[in-house]
Formats: structure tokens, sequence, C-alpha cells
């Protein structure tokens, strides 16, 4: 059944995808809020996951599976692909910028893996070094093609980054391996961590070689057999066929990755059959299962999804890999689609989920985020299973391929930041250098310069939190209102003849505002979370008095934005004159007058330990009294 599927699907034709993404290497990143974070990911937390892998052993691992050093296998069973996401981190942050120091330790980390390889290409240390083990025993589990998958990403970015192909040929090799195993007539099966998929198709888009998309889809097609229903299940995405499922279910990881290499599949292949199911998956996830701040995941249990109605806050699990698989496979849907609603996601994880994964200094990491805590639940310097620290650090070093993409005459602002690039328009030649202002005000500013005159597009994502907007089409005209036409398409439109010098400006207006829970959300109701721009605001115990949750907001309170240079580095915060409640001189609940100061989401966790919420109780009932 499998391959006669595969081979009907061979010649499955699709438009192409809708943008082509404007890679990495032609974008120069100067925007203040995500250039801090690549400057602090390259000089802390890329240095720290290797310390880290270091110290744990799971750099040694490759050395002790190549006979090159001595000792016993340390750790979990997929601690490989935390090496991996490290040396990925690290071929993405060269693109950019020159570390040689950085390049030196993953050059000699990258002979350790290679030497370790089998002749064959397999290479995984747990089953190298477990007596008893063999390649492939426990697909379910074992995570043997998911660690494949992330030497691959791995092995991609490092060759971008730096020209050297060791790590990329290990990784053919590998995917040469899997070819020669997996596929029509051959075994049928698939990883229960879903990650080969994605990183085939970027071997395919890398290199050309069209029998790793091919491989790709299978891997795709195969999920849903029923032989595997009882084993795989829904955790780990195999409960149907992948056309079949309207539901997104299971492990919040798992899923992520597995959709992400489906929209790649959809793109490159291209198979048109399987844009509605993915369109149908990501409005499951993205308006039922995802949280306010971009996380999504609701069991602690098992880091699964659940409809997380009823749950309160504080069991909001949100794993921060979670959270980068769904902006991975928002920024895929956008490119597949060029709808701006998929750009709306990806801003929203960046500037709070994402950005909330690591402290201000950079080497300590949230795994699970949640919207609620008691104040014990706090950053941690490492976890045994690693798997968001490596995670964030490869991450960052990719968004400059997130900014831009392009149509035909047609430049598309996906992420309104800080950055320059250049492309080539109408027949021109063009440097067009955008300048935001975000995440403190909407206000975008844009220098063109072209080698000569020339009509085309540029067209500015219009983001879900504006409310309103002025805009000057070009600099010699007086600031106005948008035009009638430019409301509700998501893209704001600069099209006309331009000058080899030119430019225009824009001011999407962000005031505060207050957003209500899902009704069914039963923890949310009679609560309140509060967003300006792009950023989640939140309440955190050390600037109210010790006891967060004790607010109460009523809606008729005014609230304003403040510059308070004592906190956070002058962050923005949000204030207002609220109420406590508090223990009477009975014991009973009484409510006193308080300020309330509300910082963004994502610099909670960097003073004192104290309680945080995101959503703020709207009448004393719904307040906690502190013990």
């Amino acid at each position: 059944m499998i391959a006669s599927l595969f081979l009907a699907l061979a010649s499955v034709g699709a438009p192409e995808r809708f943008l082509e993404p404007v890679p990495i290497e032609r974008v120069k990143l100067s925007h203040e809020f995500f250039v801090k974070r690549l400057q602090q990911n390259t000089r802390v937390t890329i240095p720290h996951c290797l310390k880290e892998c270091a110290d744990t052993g799971r750099i040694a691992n490759f050395a002790i599976a190549a006979g090159t050093a001595k000792g016993e296998r340390k750790g979990l069973l997929f601690d490989d692909s935390d090496v991996y996401k490290t040396i990925e981190a690290i071929g993405w942050t060269l693109v950019s910028v020159k570390v040689p120091e950085l390049e030196a330790q993953a050059d000699a980390i990258i002979d350790s893996i290679v030497a370790a390889q089998k002749p064959d290409g397999y290479l995984n240390t747990y089953v190298q070094l477990t007596p008893g083990k063999a390649p492939w025993q426990d697909l379910k589990d074992g995570h043997e093609l998911y660690c494949g998958g992330h030497l691959i990403e791995a092995g991609i970015a490092y060759a971008r980054g730096t020209g050297k192909t060791k790590l990329l040929d290990a990784a053919v090799r590998f995917a040469n391996l899997v070819d020669r195993t997996f596929g029509p007539g051959k075994n049928p099966n698939v990883c229960g961590h879903p990650e080969i998929e994605l990183a085939l198709a970027k071997l395919h888009e890398h290199t050309g070689e069209p029998r790793w998309l091919e491989l790709a889809r299978f891997f795709l097609d195969a999920r849903g057999n029923p032989a595997r229903k009882e084993r795989f299940g829904e955790y780990a995405q195999d409960d149907k066929p992948i056309r079949e499922q309207m539901s997104i279910v299971g492990h919040a990881v798992r899923a992520g990755y597995l959709y992400t290499g489906a929209a790649d599949v959809a793109m490159l292949a291209p198979d048109a059959t399987l844009v509605e199911p993915l369109k149908a998956l990501w409005a499951d996830a993205w308006d039922t299962k995802t949280y306010i701040t971009g996380g999504i995941g609701s069991s602690a249990k098992n880091e699964g999804i659940t409809k997380s109605f009823d749950l309160p806050n504080a069991t909001a699990y949100c794993e921060t890999c979670a959270g980068i698989a769904l902006a991975m496979w928002s920024q895929r849907m956008l490119i597949l689609t060029g709808e701006a609603k998929y750009a709306d996601a990806v801003e929203r994880i960046l500037y709070n989920h994402a950005a909330a994964a690591t402290n201000l200094a950079g080497d300590k990491f949230f795994y699970a985020q949640p919207l609620e805590s008691d104040g014990t639940h706090r950053r941690q310097p490492w976890y045994e299973c690693a798997c968001c620290p490596p995670n964030i650090a490869r991450f960052w070093p990719q968004v400059p391929g997130m900014i831009f993409a392009q149509k035909g005459n047609t430049l598309y602002q996906t992420q309104l930041a800080s950055a320059e690039v250049d492309v080539e328009l109408a027949g021109s030649k063009v440097q067009v250098r955008m300048l935001s202002d975000l995440p403190n005000s909407g206000r975008q500013t844009a220098t063109i310069v072209a080698d000569k005159p020339a009509t085309w597009t540029i067209k500015l994502r219009k983001p879900n939190w504006n409310v309103d907007a002025k805009v000057k089409h070009d600099m010699k005209e007086q600031e106005h209102d948008l035009y009638d036409s430019e409301h509700g398409s998501g893209w704001v439109p600069f099209e006309r003849g331009y000058e080899v010098t030119d430019g225009f400006m824009i001011h999407f207006l962000a005031p505060v505002r207050r957003v209500k829970a899902d009704e069914r959300v039963e923890a949310d109701r009679g609560r309140v979370a509060l967003m300006r721009g792009p950023l989640v605001y939140c309440l955190e115990g050390v600037d109210n008095g010790g006891a967060a949750r004790s607010v109460v907001l009523t809606p008729e309170t005014e609230i304003k934005v403040e510059n308070v240079g004592t906190i956070l580095d002058g962050t923005r915060v949000i204030r207002a004159r609220a109420k406590r409640v508090v223990a009477g001189p009975d014991g009973a609940p009484t409510t006193k007058v308080a300020t309330m100061t509300a910082i963004p989401y994502y610099l909670w966790d960097n003073r004192e330990a104290g309680d945080m919420t995101v959503w703020i109780a709207e009448s004393p009932e719904k307040a906690r009294v502190p013990q």
C-alpha cells in the first residue's frame, strides 16, 4: 500500500511557493532587539552550550565511539543531537560574523564526529556504545533518525557558514544509508520523533539531489500505518496519514517538526495534496492550542498538546523547543502561501516565547515557559534532557533569513526590523535599508538606493496588533492615513516609480490593549492580559509588593506606558493605579490601592525569585491572597 501511494504521488504537482525567502547571506540585520540576542548568543550562549556538552560527556561520546578515547558513554539516548544543534548554531553564526575561536572548536568536534561514523554511514553513539543494541531496532523511541536529521542540518549550516564540507559529507553518507534502508520495498517504518523529514528536504534544497526529497516524502507518506498505531499512535503523529490529520495532537515538538517538513515537501516537490491539510492543522494549532505568548503544549506530564481549555495557567507547559518548532512551521507556511497571518505568528514567538527562553546574561534557560508561577519555576544553566538550550542557540542566528522575501518585482518585509538587503527589482539593482523602532514603537522608515529609476513594489506586513497607521508613500508628501484599499490585506503596498534615491515612512500605532482569553478557558475567565505591539506583558512579584497574583486591574482602571530606567535596563513598563488583595485584620481578604507594574513577559525571572502572572484578575474574587 505504501509503495503504491508513493508512486501515485510521485508526479503530483502544485503551484510554486508563493514567496522566495531572501537568504541570510544577503541580509544585514541591525535591529537592536534581535542584535542584542545574536551578540549574546555568540558571546555567551553558544560557548556555554559547548562547555556543557563537554562537561556532560556529550562530546566525549563521539571519541569513545571512534576508539580514540576510553570510557563509558554518558547521557541520554538522544544526546548526540545537542552536539549537532550546537554546531549548527555555530554554522549559522559564521554566515554573518566570523568567530575564529568558535570555528576552531567546531572543527575539532567535527573531526571526532566523523571518526565515530561507521564505514556504512551509520552514526549514533547510543546504539554504537550500548551492548546488545543494533541499528534501527527501536524506531519508536530510539531517536536514531531524529539525531541523524540534526546531523544533516548541522552539516548544511556549517557548510553555509565556513565553506567546509567535512560534516556535510558525513551527513550525506548517513543519508545514503537511510536511503538504502528505508522506502518502498524496504523498511516501511518511521521515526517516533519527526526531524529527518525536514532535514532531508533541506539537504535536497542545498544539494539539488532529488533522492533526498523523495525520501523525505516517503517518511511523510508512511505515517498512519495501521500496523504501528498501537505502538506509535498520536504521541508520535502516526495515528493517521498526514493528509487525513485535521487536528494537531500528541507531542508538541514532534508535531511541529513533522509539519515543518511537510510544508517543505509541499513547496519543493511540489505537492498540492499537503497544502489544505497543513492550513487546517496550523489553524487548529494557532487558534485553539497556542497560548498568548506563542507557546504551545499543555501537559507537563508528557509535553503534549491538549485543547488547553479548562487548564490552569500554571500547567501551561509551553516547552521552548515546541515554540521554536511552531515558529519554523509558521515561517514555512508564510513562504508557501504568502499569507501575513503566519508572519504575525512568527513575530509573536520571537518577541515573547523565544526571547524568554534565555536570561539576559545568556547562560540560563527555560525548558518550560508557564504563564503563571508561584516563584519556584526558574531558568536553569542546563538540563539532563538539554534539547532547549542548543535549540534556542541555533534559532537566533537564523532570524536574519526571516526578515525579507521576494516575489518577482515585489519585495516583502515579513518581519518589521531594522535591516539592509540588496535585491534586483524590475531590472534595477536596489539597496533597501529599513529602520524600525520595534518593540518601542511601530515606526518604520525605508531608505532606497537604486542604480536606475524603475517601477516596483515593496510590501510591509501590516501587523495584526496595529489599530491605525500613518504613512508617507514618499518622503515629499505629508503624513496621512492609509488608503482604504490598504486595509485588511495583511500587507501595505508601496508600489510606484522609484528614483535612484528614494524612501517612505509608515507608523503602525500600537497602544496598550487589553486581551481577553477564549471564554472556554475557565481558568482565565474574569482575567485580562496586557499587550503593546508584539509584546505580551506580565506581573512579577518584585515589582508588585511581592505578590503579583494578588493584583486586581478593573476594566475601568486607566493604564499607561512609562520609561523606567531602574527596571531591567530601562524597559518600557505598563503602570496603573490598581488594587491588591491582602489579608485584613481579621484574616478575611480585603483590598488596598496599589501601583501595578507590568514588564514584558520575556524579561521575567531576571531578578529575585517571586511569583508571576500573565492573566491579571479583574475583580477581587479572582485574585490570590498572599500566604
